[in-house]
């Protein structure tokens, strides 16, 4: 906190108990799930105060047997999961990822089972979004603010959903930068080239400590 300069906020997701933790997080993954991903949207606009947040306009669940990131790296498939996700009406935008127009994550296809699913894929990554070294969601609202989100893949299904309160939204994951925009990241330099109003950081404390994601930060 010392380290920060300016005006910033701070706040963080905290459970009293396991059990309060089981209702945010997935079974067998380490990211939150749908209900941890909306608590923390609505949570990070306010703190922003960048207006209500939305609400979203149903829940998809594809009833296929989820096995998540600790799943995989145990091998254990025995205590499976379903996989969902809350859906909203987004106004249009254009995305970019890595300098080029395209679409990030694949909703659409996946509420219609247009996929080939196995106990492998990764309905994370092919839902939200992969990681990517710079993604731009561009709302065409110029009388708003732009805005930087620093972060890994826990920011990957909300980054949408915040950016539709902003003119420009540019979501940066560190680890990746250099390697798919061809430069190194510099805070300070990436916020006035891109005339940012405010920077948001979703981070957990390894990601602070560990070299290949926080590189870049300096002020």
């Amino acid at each position: 906190r010392n380290r920060f300069k300016g005006s910033y906020s701070m706040a963080s997701l905290q459970f009293s108990n396991y059990d309060e933790f089981k209702r945010y997080y997935y079974k067998t993954d380490h990211h939150w799930n749908q209900v941890g991903q909306y608590q923390g949207y609505q949570d990070i606009v306010r703190l922003l105060g960048a207006g209500e947040p939305a609400t979203p306009s149903g829940l998809i669940t594809n009833h296929e047997e989820y096995f998540g990131s600790r799943a995989k790296d145990a091998r254990n498939y025995d205590f499976p999961e379903e996989f969902s996700y809350y859906k909203f009406d987004l106004p249009q935008r254009d995305t970019f990822i890595n300098r080029k127009l395209q679409e990030y994550g694949h909703q659409d296809t996946y509420s219609d089972h247009s996929y080939k699913s196995s106990r492998l894929f990764n309905h994370y990554a092919y839902v939200f979004g992969s990681d990517y070294g710079e993604i731009v969601f561009d709302y065409n609202q110029p009388d708003k603010d732009n805005l930087l989100i620093i972060s890994n893949s826990f920011d990957n299904p909300i980054d949408s959903w915040i950016a539709q309160h902003f003119n420009k939204t540019y979501a940066v994951d560190p680890r990746h930068y250099k390697d798919h925009i061809g430069e190194k990241f510099v805070l300070s330099k990436y916020i006035e080239e891109n005339n940012i109003n405010k920077v948001l950081l979703i981070i957990q404390p390894r990601f602070i400590y560990n070299a290949s994601s926080n590189q870049g930060l300096e002020l």
